[in-house]
């Protein structure tokens, strides 16, 4: 990658966007979009089994350490 004069190495650093409930309301109101999520139903609720697989528990003295 060159770097052009006056250009920070930073610019096509990835920045995430917040996404809000009200924000997937308003999406899910056009019907095609609630369509194609309703189509991917299956495939949001394995991933969310396997995201919660892996989401760390209390930190005690009976649990195991990480």
């Amino acid at each position: 990658m060159t770097k052009a004069r006056g250009t920070s190495v930073y610019e096509d650093r990835y920045v995430p966007v917040r996404h809000t409930a009200a924000d997937t309301a308003r999406l899910l109101a056009d019907s095609a979009v609630k369509a194609a999520y309703d189509q991917l139903e299956e495939e949001f609720a394995a991933l969310r089994a396997l995201l919660s697989q892996n989401q760390p528990g209390p930190i005690g003295c009976n649990n195991p350490p990480r």
